[in-house]
């Protein structure tokens, strides 16, 4: 599977924000991929999953459903400090 130049972008805009801690991406064996995201401490003291992208065939379409996810979740006021 090859990275898109978009979901590239979409990936390091995620890193870049300071937002997530982590973004993982989770490969079950050549069948799927999840893209995961982890809100960064210490709002996440648990360090859990906030986000999943929801099992793809194709990791261009993980990477953006977790994008859109991650945005949503912003626009609702749910991301951010304490």
């Amino acid at each position: 599977m090859i990275l898109s130049q978009a979901s590239s972008d979409m990936i390091e805009e995620l890193r870049e924000s300071g937002m997530w801690c982590c973004v993982k991406l989770d490969s079950d064996y050549m069948y799927v991929w999840d893209v995961i995201l982890y809100e960064a401490h210490p709002r996440n003291d648990g360090h859990k999953p906030t986000i999943k992208s929801g099992s793809k065939k194709d990791l261009n379409d993980a990477v953006k459903s977790a994008y859109d996810k991650a945005q949503a979740y912003i626009k609702e006021g749910k991301g951010g400090e304490k």
